[in-house]
């Protein structure tokens, strides 16, 4: 039966009519996802864990529905470039938040450099991300995350470092999580020892070796994130439309904090265990590797792994055949 639903789903969904199709893109965009968007959530700041920043969420405008869904983007990812997929699964009984993380998106800058990609310490983001929990899912019945890349990190140290909250959780994704970086050229253990030596000589907010600001005259030919020009042009719009979302390479420090932060990921993986958890990866992927996913999955009890070989790091702004194909298995998955 199960399999049988999945069949009708992708058909269905192959027929455009759930993903906007790539065929009038921004013209289905502009009558569809921002009247959308305008009419049902708002942008708002609230303060940081520790009160130095404020940091953005959209929210719905008013509660709708009594379970939630939350997604925590990729480094770099603006959160209204996420409303496509929440227009996507709007038809689903769930109210929908977007966060800003710290240092990136609408949300306050780190370093006097806004380009620069900064934390601290990774756990900062998921201190950041219980303050959410907090302030606004806490009227909520069950919650649901979504996560992407670097936001799968923090997704998974957000459940390791406040276990209070993973009760209220129903289910987890996470898109090609950064459980391990790919530091391509460098072997892994170069690359840590460069990060470790600029950590000591105070070299920690420059940009890492080849880092560079935000390129406004980036081609589609050099995307590593996906193989859809006209999904690749309107994330990269955003960024043109929105002068205060550009955000250039990472720091030296903000690539050691991550590292070690995928370490502790797998070194407490046991706290993991009784999550219900759906990664999708795909099969060369640029930022990350999917070494360590199978070793994560094998210690949670309910965990599924799904790849696409086709693809690229941002599975749900992939073309569309490749985009449909991963709606049906969120949408099965969350059903």
């Amino acid at each position: 039966m199960k399999t049988l639903v999945t069949t009708f789903l992708l058909l269905f969904l192959n027929q455009s009519t759930l993903a906007i199709s790539e065929q009038n893109f921004e013209e289905q965009y502009k009558t569809t996802v921002e009247p959308f968007r305008d009419s049902n959530f708002q942008r708002e700041k609230f303060l940081s864990f520790d009160g130095q920043n404020e940091n953005c969420i959209y929210r719905p405008i008013q509660k709708n529905n009594e379970n939630a869904i939350i997604i925590f983007p990729g480094r770099m990812e603006p959160s209204i470039k996420y409303f496509e997929l929440i227009y996507d699964l709007k038809d689903m009984p769930f109210d929908f938040f977007v966060i800003d993380h710290r240092g990136q998106g609408f949300s306050d800058r780190l370093l006097k450099d806004p380009m620069r990609g900064h934390v601290e310490y990774f756990d900062d983001f998921t201190k950041d991300a219980d303050i959410v929990f907090k302030k606004y899912l806490k009227d909520y019945e069950k919650v649901n995350i979504i996560s992407h890349s670097m936001g799968g990190a923090i997704h998974l140290r957000f459940l390791q470092n406040f276990p209070q909250h993973k009760n209220k959780i129903d289910k987890h994704i996470s898109i090609a999580p950064m459980v391990d970086i790919n530091f391509t050229p460098y072997k892994q253990w170069q690359a840590v020892g460069i990060l470790r030596i600029f950590d000591i000589i105070g070299q920690d907010n420059n940009y890492i070796i080849g880092g560079k600001p935000f390129n406004p005259d980036a081609n589609f030919e050099d995307s590593r994130t996906t193989t859809s020009k006209i999904r690749w042009t309107k994330n990269h719009n955003f960024y043109l439309d929105y002068p205060e979302l550009q955000m250039g390479s990472t720091t030296n420090r903000w690539t050691l904090q991550s590292y070690v932060a995928t370490n502790k990921i797998i070194k407490n993986r046991s706290k993991l265990s009784d999550i219900n958890l759906l990664i999708f990866q795909v099969e060369n992927d640029a930022f990350v590797t999917n070494a360590r996913n199978p070793k994560l999955c094998e210690s949670i009890k309910n965990c599924k792994i799904i790849e696409f070989k086709n693809a690229k790091h941002a599975v749900h702004s992939e073309r569309d055949e490749i985009r449909n194909q991963f709606l049906v298995k969120v949408r099965e998955f969350l059903q």
